[in-house]
């Protein structure tokens, strides 16, 4: 090769290695400490150095590129990625768990507590009627305040018990087993017979019974219904006295009958009083035991002086204007069941339809009698009581009814929350 060749190509060889060196220069990146490369980071240490502790190749390399060519080199233009937007995690606002209050619990009520038994009956004439002998506050009652009377129905072994507790209360009792089928077809005095013959040995295994009741509740329509039924309680009073019996005769119902047809019972009333027996009727009313005072029978005279009512009271037109002035107001007479009962209820007294007592508790509480019913209701005794009381013919009332059996409507009448209250009622009125 010629001389001249040889130049040229070492010439050629050099300019190469110029552009190569040229070419690394610019591939070398130049750190910024204000550019975020879209690189990962490496360690303060990796950035400077190799795993062996001498200087990295590309640092090598940069300082000897940067000694031999012109320091205006062009910055290599980065495309920056930018960092994405963040949406900030915002602090959960916490609704704070509340815990569930516990109540504090209420001692129950102590139970009213019965009062002291009475050496002697006091002055009330209050009563109970008890159709089964299923509640003990029953007898507690006679125990405590020896009532003047005590009904029963068809479960009548325990006056026995009453008897022996309370002398002095007044054991009238019923069975229920009326055939008005007779009337018109048999005598009043042959069934009159039969009827006690038939109910002759129950008579007799409960001595602790002073009076036996008939039928209930019959209501004559015409006259020929009232001569049959007043023959058949009169001679019932008479026969019955014969066997050492007492009767106890009439057992109407409230509001009945009116006063022109009272007339009709009148033998049977002189009867009953001359063979030791006595006069039973019904006293109800509703809403309250105040509905109808200050009224009467359509056809009654005016009482003058005399508190009389269409329901409660309406006893009084009996001796007002019949016995005592045909000389029976020596008769004794016994309310054998009283109180509130929405089947005598009046229209012109208002309350809403209903049955006994519990009934009407919400209708009470509305008009001003308090929300506690039993309170509410005995204020209504007491009044009828106080009214009772005044007449000394009278021997007590028998409230409606303890150990209410039967249709779901006869637990409204029940009285057992009423026993304890009406006994400290009682045991204040000696």
């Amino acid at each position: 090769m010629k001389p001249d060749s040889r130049t040229a190509l070492l010439l050629a060889l050099i300019a190469l290695v110029g552009v190569i060196a040229l070419t690394l220069q610019r591939r070398t990146p130049i750190e910024d400490p204000n550019v975020v490369a879209e690189v990962t980071p490496l360690t303060a240490d990796s950035r400077r150095q190799t795993a062996d502790g001498s200087p990295s190749q590309a640092q090598d390399q940069t300082a000897d590129s940067s000694r031999q060519f012109p320091e205006t080199i062009p910055t290599p233009t980065l495309t920056l990625t930018p960092s994405p937007t963040l949406t900030p995690s915002l602090t959960p606002t916490i609704t704070p768990t509340v815990p569930t209050p516990t109540e504090t619990r209420r001692p129950s009520p102590t139970p009213e507590p019965w009062p002291e038994p009475l050496s002697a009956p006091g002055q009330s004439k209050i009563g109970l009627h008890v159709t089964v002998n299923s509640d003990p506050r029953a007898m507690e009652f006679v125990r405590r305040v020896k009532p003047s009377l005590i009904f029963a129905i068809g479960d009548t072994g325990f006056l026995a018990e009453v008897k022996a507790v309370s002398p002095s209360t007044v054991t009238i009792a019923r069975y229920d087993d009326a055939d008005y089928s007779v009337i018109g077809r048999v005598s009043p005095e042959e069934w009159a017979h039969t009827f006690v013959d038939q109910h002759l040995e129950r008579y007799r295994l409960n001595p602790g019974v002073d009076y036996w009741e008939g039928w209930n509740e019959y209501r004559p329509l015409d006259p020929a219904a009232w001569d049959w039924y007043t023959r058949f309680e009169a001679e019932r009073a008479r026969y019955m006295d014969s066997l050492g019996l007492r009767a106890a005769v009439g057992t109407l119902s409230t509001g009945v009958p009116e006063w022109g047809e009272m007339a009709n019972f009148i033998p049977a009333l002189r009867a009953a009083r001359d063979s030791g027996g006595i006069f039973t009727l019904h006293e109800y009313a509703a809403p309250t035991l105040y509905c109808g005072v200050g009224a009467g029978p359509a056809d009654a005279p005016i009482l003058s002086g005399v508190e009389t009512g269409a329901l409660t009271l309406r006893y009084r037109y009996w001796y007002e204007s019949y016995l005592k002035p045909q000389g029976l107001g020596d008769l004794r007479l016994a309310i054998t069941e009283a109180g509130i009962d929405g089947i005598a209820r009046q229209e012109v007294c208002g309350g809403p339809p209903g049955f006994g007592w519990k009934d009407y508790v919400s209708y009470w509480a509305e008009a001003g009698f308090g929300d506690d019913s039993s309170t509410a209701y005995l204020e209504q005794i007491k009044w009828y009581d106080s009214r009772v009381r005044q007449d000394s013919y009278v021997i007590g009332f028998a409230l409606f009814t303890m150990g209410a059996v039967g249709s779901p409507n006869h637990s409204t009448y029940d009285l057992h929350d009423m026993a304890i209250p009406l006994a400290q009622y009682m045991a204040t009125q000696k």
